[in-house]
Order: structure tokens, then sequence, then C-alpha cells
């Protein structure tokens, strides 16, 4: 089953049946809203007829916004709920608390208590109604019930008529079929997406979550192998407008299928991919247990010189496969690289994320733009690891711009800190202008060789960086390092900090752009 639907931050799976069923809600007052407003204006009983207007107003517009609009997201549905809902419930404890106050002042028991009846039984079929017809876990559902049943023994006691024991227990036993129900049906709903979305795969726990996307630990239901499940739901996506809808929808499956194509160990391998029945895209990739090098540092401070050779080498294996095949990474930077046990291996190197791979192979004229799949005014990368090419000319890149990236990397390690720091914009800027400050001028014990490689790797002009990460992982490997980052130390540094299981994806992997 799909844990924690209902949770504040987990209920992005619930948009689609939500809006289904808070339609049908809707549709269902507005009838009967309009219905008595009809009967009323037909019989001359017009006294609460401009209430009932407004509320048939305010109803018939939401349902217009749930049928005819455009996609909703969540939040903009949650309000859609409170004013439905809201509007229907002030309006019947206004009727009850004018019929109950004219009832009394006439002295006329008998009809008070005739209205008050009829309040309790309207009150208690929209505590029903909300229960069924409203996709909720069972605590917002209590809250949602509890408000609509205070509402009518609050105008009680405000228009002196306090006759609340039976009321009380219509509106309780009201209360808790409505969250029976509310309970039976959400899990009904999180069972059925669970078993489209996984398909193979049983998710078990969220463990990243972006702008647009979610990853979830995963274990495949025959193999007993646990996985990552990247996914990203349409629903996500309704504040956009269609056409980025499509693109972001696009940049997702074109990461899916240029990962699944690389061969390299050191690449995060994907398992399966696919849409779900209700729309969701989803990939399967490696567990992965270890440390991103962004954790890496923030945890354990700079790297040894020995230690950040070893890792940007497997980087390196990584993107020459990808480079062979024509593929650019573009977001190469330090929560993209990951340090992981596979085996009995120890600080084995994992790249992720190709959420920004383009062809190299396309004509520099098309680039990304042929694609399609840029989005108006959006940074497609990360600024503190951007080429300076990337930044005024995306569509010249060529793996050299990968090669930069890995020397901002390759200076954050020996560092513990960003070749550029300030606002985005500033440093794209710096990128583009501002000459390196040395690592050994930000850290010690920094070796020359290896120094003058990350400097080659920074240079602003492509044409001065390492033609290809083939030549780069041999000018890193030709660095004379001490003391060496051998088996027998790699071993003893993971002993001594074994990382909390993590998968192959973190939270800022989780949105594909």
């Amino acid at each position: 089953m799909l844990p924690g639907l209902g949770d504040e931050d987990t209920e992005l799976a619930a948009t689609v049946p939500l809006r289904m069923l808070l339609g049908a809600a809707t549709v269902l007052l507005l009838v009967a809203t309009s219905g008595a407003l009809l009967w009323g204006l037909s019989t001359g009983t017009a006294s609460g007829a401009a209430g009932l207007f407004i509320v048939v107003l305010t109803l018939g517009g939401c349902a217009a916004a749930l049928f005819l609009g455009a996609a909703l997201t969540l939040p903009q549905l949650r309000w859609i709920e409170r004013v439905v809902f809201g509007t229907v419930t002030a309006y019947l404890g206004w009727t009850m608390y004018v019929s109950l106050t004219v009832h009394l002042a006439l002295d006329t028991p008998a009809t008070a208590e005739l209205a008050w009846n009829t309040g309790i039984t309207q009150f208690a079929l929209l505590i029903v109604a909300y229960g069924t017809l409203v996709s909720n876990e069972w605590p917002r559902a209590a809250r949602g019930v509890a408000l609509i049943a205070a509402t009518p023994l609050a105008i009680g006691a405000l228009a002196g008529y306090r006759p609340f024991v039976g009321a009380s227990g219509v509106l309780l036993a009201a209360a808790v079929l409505a969250v029976l129900a509310a309970t039976v049906i959400s899990q009904y709903l999180s069972l059925a997406r669970s078993t489209r979305i996984t398909l193979r795969y049983e998710l078990k726990k969220r463990i990243g979550l972006g702008g647009m996307g979610e990853v979830w630990l995963a274990e495949h239901n025959l193999l007993a192998r646990k996985a990552a499940v990247k996914l990203i739901r349409p629903e996500t996506l309704g504040g956009r407008n269609a056409e980025r809808a499509d693109l972001v929808l696009r940049r997702f499956e074109r990461e899916a299928r240029a990962t699944a194509g690389l061969r390299s160990p050191h690449t995060v391998e994907v398992y399966d991919f696919g849409h779900a029945a209700d729309g969701t895209f989803y990939y399967a990739m490696e567990y992965l247990e270890g440390f991103d090098l962004r954790n890496l540092v923030e945890e354990h401070g700079p790297v040894p010189p020995a230690r950040v050779v070893h890792l940007l080498r497997q980087a390196c294996d990584s993107l020459a496969d990808a480079h062979t095949t024509g593929l650019l990474h573009r977001d190469i930077k330090p929560a993209n690289i990951y340090a992981c046990r596979m085996g009995t291996a120890v600080d084995f190197v994992k790249v992720l994320d190709f959420g920004l791979v383009t062809d190299a192979n396309l004509p520099s004229a098309m680039g990304e733009a042929a694609t399609g799949l840029t989005i108006e005014g959006e940074i497609n990368g990360t600024p503190g690891y951007m080429a300076p090419e990337l930044v005024q000319a995306a569509n010249t890149a060529d793996g050299r711009a990968d090669i930069y990236a890995l020397g901002c990397v390759g200076y954050y390690l020996l560092t513990g800190t960003t070749l550029f720091e300030g606002p985005p914009l500033n440093v794209l800027m710096d990128h583009i202008q501002t000459e390196p400050e040395p690592p050994s001028a930000r850290a010690d014990a920094i070796p020359d060789d290896l120094e003058r490689v990350i400097l080659r790797c920074l240079a602003k002009n492509p044409d001065d960086r390492y033609g290809d990460v083939e030549q780069l992982g041999v000018a890193l490997a030709s660095c004379c390092l001490e003391p060496p980052w051998d088996h027998a130390a790699r071993t003893d540094w993971w002993a001594r900090h074994r990382p909390a299981s993590v998968a192959g994806a973190s939270a800022a992997t989780a949105s594909p752009s």
C-alpha cells in the first residue's frame, strides 16, 4: 500500500480522485440547493431565497472550476473543498438560527423543536456527504466533520435553545459513519493507486521530494530486491500550462531512457520504467548505501587529495560512457555523485540524475532547443557548477562542459567551498568573467600537480581544458599523492563512518528539472 496518503506533505497522489469526488459532492449540493431555491420561489416562501441564490451561485462556480477548468493543484482543490462545504455549512447555520430565534420569540416550542430537528438532520446529512464524497485520510476527515458538527450546537447555544443530548447523539453517529467511510475509501484509493504505479514494485517509504517528483524506497514483488522508484504525477504539474507540463514529462522520460542505455558500472542502473494507468510516469533504479558528495563534505569536511582523485576518476568513467554514446550530462554536481558500498567494494562512485542530458550529436545550431525540452525563463543546470558556455550559449556545449563541472566538484571536495559564492546570477557571471582562486589558497596540503589538473578543468575557454574525460582520467591517475587512498584506507574509513541506508536518488534529484 502507498503509505502516508492524506498527510500534508504526501497528499499529492490524492489529487485526481479528490477532484472527481469533490466534483460529485459539489453537483449533489448544487442540485439540492437549486431545488430548494426553486421550491421557495414557486411557493412564495422567499425569506431565504437571497441566501440560497448566493449559495447556488457559489456552488455553480466551484462546479465549473472542477469540471471545465484547467488542471488544479492540490492546494487549489482543498480551497474549493473549503468553499463548497463552508458555504453550505454557513447557510444551514444561518437558516437554523433565524428559525429558532423567530419561533422562540413567538413562544411556539413545537415549531422551534421542528426547526431544530430539521436543522440537525440537514447537518447530519452534510457530515455523511463530506465523509463519503471527499478523499481524505481519517485525521483530516475528523477535523472537517468536527467543524461541521460543532456549528448547529453553537447556533443552538447562541439562540438560547439547548436540548443538546439527542442532537449530539445524531451528530456523533453521523460523524463516526463519515470518518469510517473516509478511512475505507482512502485506503481503497491508496491500494488501487499503489497497484497501478508500482506494477512490479511495492512502495515502502518516500525518501525524496522535489518540486515535481518523488523518490520512494521500494521492493520488487518477486525478487525481494530493493530499488529506488522515482516518479512524477501529472497532478503535480496542475499549476503549469499544458505545454510546460508536457515538456517536464518528456524531460523526465528522457532521463530514464538515457540512464537505462548507459553501461558504465559507475552510472546508476535503471531497472524499469513506464507510465501507470493514472498517468504517473515512473522508473525504478538501484538502491544505494552511501553518501552523495555534498553530504560527504558537509558531514566530514574537505576530502583528502588521494580520495578526491579516486572519486573523480570513477565519475570520469561514467561520463566517458555517456559521451561516447553522444550524451552530455550537464548537471554534474556533488549531489549527483554518490560514494557508496557495492558488495565488498567501498567508496564506489555512482553518477545520478541525467535529467538535463542532451544529445551531443545534434548539430550545434539545434542543440537543446531543437528537442523542444527547454523551459523558457528557467536556468537549466545548477549555477555553482555551470560551465561558461552553458551560461552563454547552451546549444554550443560539448563534453568539455561536464569536465568544467567535474573541476568544480573537485574544487569543492578539496576545499569544502564552492568555486564561486553569492546570488545565482552573480555566480553565473563569475563563471564567465572571474578567474578561479587556486584551491591551495583555501586549503592546505594540496599537491601542485592535482591543483594544475583542477585549474585546467576550470579554464574559461573549452579549448584550454582537457579534450575529453578520458584525458582527464589519465591526468588524475598521474598525480603523485601521499598517503595513498588504497583498499585498506577505504575499508578503514567506511568501517568508522558507516552511512545510514539511503537510496540512489536524493530530494534534489526528485525534480526532473
